[in-house]
């Protein structure tokens, strides 16, 4: 990536040989994305591609610029996940969500204003994660996230068991954090059928919590190791690379099961404001992997004309969540935490680019037997730089409408914890 000077001059310089898209924005105008790609030779200069930018109008909303790169080489980081997370004017959560395009460039066009949390999240990155972040009203806000390289290979694990104090009984269903001493950000596991859990994480000192029951209410039960209440007095858990840290066990007061979850929200428009603009129906899907039965765990359902939705009695986990709608991009949510008891979650959506559309469909099955995967994700690769996203049905089967032009066609697919396992470009590459 470059800047432009003083002059509006641009200039990469050493370009190895290759095919590449060229995109540019700039506080207060229009992202532009080259319509067509630029083919780099050996031994060659190009020049004479000028850009001109379009000033945008201003709406009493705010617009996100901004890049996210590798702090090792300082090289761009494609399909980053960033994520924008505050409470609206009601009160609801509110939350937006992009993926970053060729270049590491990202945008959040039509914003509400307001003071944000920033979460950023990359396959082979430790997340990133900014706290009262303000983005004002109009097009001056921008952002650069810089994420540190990960090594899993070397990550230590935290195990043990949630019992009751009374039964001995393990306790299923219970919240595990592992906070960083030095960090803000959690990493998050659940217990077992029998109590039992275990939680990767990278090198260094943790401070580790078990909850049990729902906040607020009489049956809560929050503990730090090594049998505390209060943080302050927490024993620090150490983790070394390649290690099992085992032994870290909490007794709960009562015998109590894992309380039940629920998760609600609306669906609006990303051009609305304060909800007046609601999208209706939208598909909302939330999967996950039970740790009291072993299971795969989905549910889904669709919203209610005023754009609101509500899925009742969820295990508590971590999910990833699935926000779909005719004419509209699809968001992706990856790790949300749905917390014993009432949770949150207020999404709003771009639509797609009007214009003629087609259609790319197709099924997604396991090679060994051909069964259908789900959730699968597919991803639909543009040259102009503006991406789009779906997910198989129960039957592994997909379709999605999109404007007329080529795609590169991708299918990922994630384990529990919602790290990508597994993907793959068409045709079988």
């Amino acid at each position: 990536w470059a800047s432009s000077d003083n002059d509006g001059d641009y200039f990469f310089d050493t370009v190895p040989e290759g095919i590449y898209s060229l995109s540019a924005f700039a506080s207060g105008y229009e992202y532009y994305a080259a319509p067509n790609l630029v083919v780099v030779a050996p031994d060659t200069q190009i020049t004479g591609l000028d850009i001109y930018l379009e000033p945008q109008s201003g709406s009493g909303l705010a617009d996100l610029q901004g890049v996210v790169l590798d702090t090792s080489n300082y090289l761009p980081i494609e399909n980053a996940t960033v994520s924008l997370y505050t409470f609206g004017p009601a009160g609801d959560s509110l939350l937006y969500t992009t993926t970053t395009m060729p270049g590491g460039v990202f945008q959040f066009s039509e914003i509400l204003p307001g003071v944000y949390t920033v979460i950023c999240q990359a396959e082979g990155y430790f997340p990133f994660f900014l706290q009262n972040f303000t983005v004002e009203e109009g097009f001056s806000n921008s952002l650069t996230i810089f994420l540190t390289p990960l090594n899993p290979n070397n990550f230590g694990t935290i195990s043990g068991q949630v019992l009751s104090d009374s039964s001995g009984e393990g306790i299923a269903g219970a919240l595990l954090e592992f906070t960083p001493v030095n960090g803000i950000l959690p990493f998050l596991s659940f217990s077992g059928p029998d109590g039992s859990y275990s939680g990767d994480v990278p090198p260094g000192d943790y401070i580790v919590s078990c909850q049990v029951g729902i906040p607020g209410t009489a049956n809560f039960y929050l503990e730090y190791y090594d049998d505390v209440q209060d943080v302050s007095l927490a024993t620090p858990v150490a983790v070394t690379a390649n290690t099992v840290t085992s032994g870290i066990g909490f007794g709960v007061p009562v015998n109590s099961s894992p309380a039940s979850a629920s998760l609600s929200g609306s669906v609006f428009s990303a051009d609305s404001i304060s909800g007046i603009n609601p999208i209706h129906p939208a598909q909302i899907t939330a999967y996950s992997f039970n740790p009291a039965t072993g299971d795969s765990l989905v549910y889904s359902t669709t919203n209610q004309p005023d754009g609101s939705y509500l899925i009742p009695e969820m295990v508590p986990g971590v999910y990833n969540v699935v926000i779909s709608a005719a004419g509209y991009n699809t968001a992706r949510i990856n790790g949300f935490a749905v917390n014993p008891g009432p949770n949150t979650l207020t999404v709003y959506l771009g639509p797609v680019i009007s214009g003629e559309t087609g259609t790319i469909a197709g099924t997604v099955i396991y090679d060994d037997d051909g069964t259908p995967v789900f959730p699968a994700f597919l991803e639909f690769i543009s040259f102009s730089g503006v991406n789009y996203s779906t997910v198989t049905d129960p039957q592994g089967d997909y379709s999605f409408d999109l404007p007329v032009g080529d795609y590169v066609v991708s299918v990922m697919i994630f384990d529990p914890a919602g790290a990508p396992v597994y993907q793959e470009f068409y045709d079988d590459v």
